[in-house]
C-alpha cells in the first residue's frame, strides 16, 4: 500500500515519521529564508511535544507572520463554546452531567467562558495528554466552583 501524500515513494507508515520530518524540514528552511529576504509573509517551527520512548506522539507548530498583531484570529464566543465543549467531550465522554454543568456555567457567564477557554489552553500546552483529564478536573473545580 503506497501514501499518497509522496506519490508513492514510500510505504505507508514504513518510516513515516523520517519522511515527515524530511519534508517539513525542507519546507521549514524554505519558508524560513524567503521570510528573511524579505520574499514571504510567514513562517514555521515546530518541536516534538510529547514522546513515549522512541515514538513520537505529537508535535507543536508554531507559525510566525510578519505582521503578528493585524493577522490575530478573532475568536467569537460560539467559538470558545465550541472549544470548551469538546475539550469536555474527549476527556470526559461518559460523563454527561459533568459536561452539561460545565457548558451551563459557560453560557451564564462571559468571564466564567473566557477562564475556563483560557485555562484549558493553557494546561493543554502545558501537561501531557494523559494528565490532562485530572488537569482540568481540577481548574474547573478549583478556580471555577464547577463539581
Amino acid at each position: 500500500m503506497s501514501c499518497t501524500f509522496c506519490q508513492g515513494h514510500c510505504t505507508l507508515y514504513a518510516g513515516f515519521v523520517v519522511h515527515f520530518v524530511r519534508n517539513i524540514h525542507i519546507a521549514k528552511k524554505e519558508l524560513k529564508d524567503l521570510f528573511d529576504q524579505g520574499l514571504g509573509d510567514l513562517h514555521f517551527d515546530y518541536e516534538v511535544k510529547e514522546k513515549y520512548r522512541k515514538k513520537v506522539i505529537s508535535l507543536e507548530f508554531k507559525v510566525y507572520t510578519r505582521d503578528n498583531e493585524q493577522n490575530q484570529v478573532k475568536i467569537t464566543r460560539d467559538d470558545m463554546l465550541h472549544y470548551v465543549n469538546m475539550q469536555m467531550r474527549t476527556y470526559f465522554p461518559k460523563n454527561v452531567d459533568y459536561i452539561a454543568r460545565t457548558m451551563e456555567a459557560c453560557s451564564l457567564d462571559m468571564e466564567t467562558l473566557n477562564g475556563i477557554f483560557e485555562k484549558i489552553g493553557k494546561k493543554i500546552k502545558e501537561y501531557n495528554r494523559s494528565e490532562h483529564a485530572a488537569i482540568i478536573r481540577f481548574v474547573l473545580k478549583e478556580d471555577f466552583q464547577i463539581q
